[in-house]
């Protein structure tokens, strides 16, 4: 099955990754990953908003109705498009909250020029989807199952 999109009578494929490919693969390749705060991500997104070619223009209504509760705004690169820009994820934190994540085009310039994230902020983020994961609930059989004798 084929999977298209486009704009302006243009049609291509979806790009496809295999098995053991990352989606995450532009200059640099995987582990590119930007970190950016509110006031710059807000700019990036009314840049996209002003951009003749970019699909993906961020979440921008979100971002105010959520705006006490923001933390960090990581942005990592998913796909090359035309006009020389890049399609990216943004993940938005939210104080006490699950993460939110958005699509946003960016200049490709405009992406090399935000910061990368540090080692620290790598960790912290790492814990934060940790902390999400979904937990395995025991099995029925395990569940009603007693011990024979009191652990020592």
């Amino acid at each position: 099955m084929k999977l298209l999109f486009g704009w302006g009578g243009r049609v291509r494929l979806w790009p496809r990754f295999g098995p053991d490919q990352l989606p995450f693969l532009f200059d640099g390749g995987p582990g590119v990953i930007k970190i950016v705060s509110t006031d710059a991500l807000e700019a990036l997104i009314a840049k996209a908003t002003r951009t003749p070619y970019a699909g993906a223009r961020g979440r921008p209504e979100w971002l105010d109705y959520h705006r006490n509760e923001l933390g960090n705004h990581y942005v990592v690169p998913m796909t090359r498009q035309a006009y020389n820009l890049c399609r990216c994820v943004v993940i938005t934190e939210l104080r006490d909250r699950p993460t939110g994540f958005y699509s946003l085009d960016l200049n490709q310039r405009d992406f090399a020029a935000l910061p990368d994230i540090s080692p620290t902020q790598l960790v912290d983020l790492a814990h934060r989807y940790l902390a999400t994961a979904e937990h395995v609930p025991v099995d029925e059989h395990e569940w009603n199952h007693l011990p024979d004798q009191p652990h020592p």
